[in-house]
């Protein structure tokens, strides 16, 4: 038997540790790393939920 765990992140951008992307990417990169028994499944989503946002600071 196995357990899917989904993994939401949002709003994490700052000056000195990045957009939340690279948080996720960072995160990803040391999951994958340490774990030895668990493994990722299918690729990263990056979802916006509303693009046409003026004060957004990325992409």
């Amino acid at each position: 038997m196995s357990l899917l765990v989904w993994v939401g992140i949002d709003d994490t951008d700052t000056y000195d540790k990045g957009c939340t992307t690279y948080v996720m990417y960072n995160m990803l990169k040391e999951f994958i790393k340490t774990r030895s028994e668990e493994r990722v499944v299918g690729y990263p989503r990056l979802i916006r939920l509303n693009p046409n946002i003026p004060f957004k600071t990325r992409g």
